[in-house]
């Protein structure tokens, strides 16, 4: 088993000046940056398959100063600067007393944030775990012995940390070797499912379309305890974001699709994964189109899944996460992901947080933009200051999404909660008799 460091709060505090602010109305550059622009992709307005081009556009974002710009949110939102110039936040993950959690991927560690005020600004924080291994999903064990710990998945495996349970010994929970080479998709997703005990992680692919051996572009599970290990579903190019629907208890994620089959192709997507469930990667895509360099190696599969929301190609969803039902009505039961943005693509897209309705638990197959303004300028080559990385509940309502380009952390909050919230804090605490 890995040795890691679980480390105490830190003694300095780390504050951050900060006013709630206003929006921003000015124009936004790009085909797909509008407030509340609304999209639904189906297979018919898909192209025919073509070969992965070697040759492919390589197009990365412009990184440019956040000046004055804000990112957007719908009418009714209250939008805070949570923290800045704090590093790049790939992950995030909230307790019950509002901490916040956040993997910073590229220093290898585990750090936490709190609002001690109660203002909606972070003003204390600290590290939690250091010398881990690109360090990237993050979830909370939400019942039984272990409640309150952290789980965290690292290039290797999934640890406890033990945060809330006895004891000061972090514990491997996935066996060693599920992950395989540490190569290509090194940034495992996790989920917990507090029902059966029981955790997911992703396992991402090594190449953007190749036949590989092993767990690689697969869902796990294996129990808390670390026993019976199962593949739960497979076909999975990248698996970055994954969330239970909170009426029906089941999986959803969001996949990042394969690369170099130009602007249009391939849709990433968010989809309701079942156990057994076969999504086609590397030989189909998109509920059964075959991949044509692949058509001679075909194995005797049926049609892929058909996946349930498409989104643009190359918008490279990172995150996903259930809307609770403090939030407005129209808004609750619904999927917010997080859009980090196209680097492959001749026509830049993305950038931005969606919101995908649910009706009934199901989706209906559209989403809207919910959170733009990280896309700034530039339309060949997209210019921004941030790009949404994570996104994560508290217990106070609030929604937590952080930048991993600009290095911020963004709290949205409806109106009616955030005037609740700041009302309780103001009451002066109730005396002992």
């Amino acid at each position: 088993m890995k040795t890691m460091l679980l480390a105490t709060l830190s003694a300095a505090a780390m504050l951050v000046a900060a006013t709630a602010l206003a929006q921003d109305a000015s124009p936004t550059p790009g085909h797909d940056q509008a407030p509340g622009q609304q999209f639904h992709i189906t297979v018919d307005d898909l192209p025919a398959p073509v070969p992965v081009d070697p040759k492919a556009p390589v197009n990365p974002p412009k990184k440019v100063e956040r000046g004055e710009h804000l990112p957007l949110v719908p009418e009714g939102f209250q939008l805070k600067l949570y923290i800045e110039n704090f590093g790049a936040a790939r992950r995030l993950a909230v307790d019950a007393e509002n901490v916040v959690m956040l993997a910073q991927q590229d220093q290898h560690r585990i750090m936490k944030l709190r609002d001690i005020e109660n203002d909606g600004f972070a003003d204390t924080g600290g590290l939690v775990l250091e010398q881990a291994a690109n360090p990237f999903g993050l979830a909370f064990v939400t019942n039984g012995e272990f409640e309150g710990d952290l789980l965290v998945a690292d290039q290797d495996a999934v640890y406890r940390i033990p945060l809330a349970s006895v004891g000061f010994n972090i514990g491997q929970v996935t066996p060693d070797g599920m992950f395989g080479e540490v190569a290509g998709h090194i940034s495992h997703e996790v989920a917990y499912d507090a029902k059966a005990s029981q955790v997911y992680v992703s396992v991402g692919s090594v190449n953007n379309v190749a036949v590989e051996e092993g767990n690689k572009a697969t869902i796990q599970r294996v129990n808390l305890d670390g026993s019976d290990p199962v593949t739960f579903a497979s076909g999975l190019r990248n698996v970055t974001g994954m969330d239970f629907e909170p009426g029906s208890n089941a999986l959803y994620a969001v996949v990042m699709e394969r690369d170099g089959m130009g602007d249009q192709l391939v849709p990433d997507f968010l989809a309701r994964i079942d156990e057994g469930d076969h999504f086609g990667w590397p030989y189909q895509y998109t509920g059964g189109f075959v991949q044509p360099e692949l058509q001679d190696q075909l194995p005797k599969l049926k049609a892929a899944k058909m996946p349930d929301v498409l989104f643009e190609a190359h918008s490279a969803p990172l995150d996903m996460v259930f809307i609770p039902d403090s939030w407005p009505e129209e808004y609750r039961g619904d999927a917010l992901v997080a859009l980090h943005g196209s680097s492959g693509a001749s026509v830049p897209t993305g950038y931005k947080v969606v919101r995908v309705p649910f009706t009934d638990g199901k989706p209906d197959g559209s989403y809207e933009n919910f959170m733009t303004g990280f896309w700034v300028s530039g339309d060949a080559t997209a210019e921004v200051w941030g790009r949404p990385a994570a996104l994560a509940f508290g217990p106070d309502g609030g929604l937590y999404v952080s930048d991993d380009f600009g290095g911020t952390i963004w709290k949205v909050m409806p109106h009616d909660i955030a005037l609740a919230n700041q009302q309780k804090a103001m009451q002066p605490p109730v005396a002992n008799p």
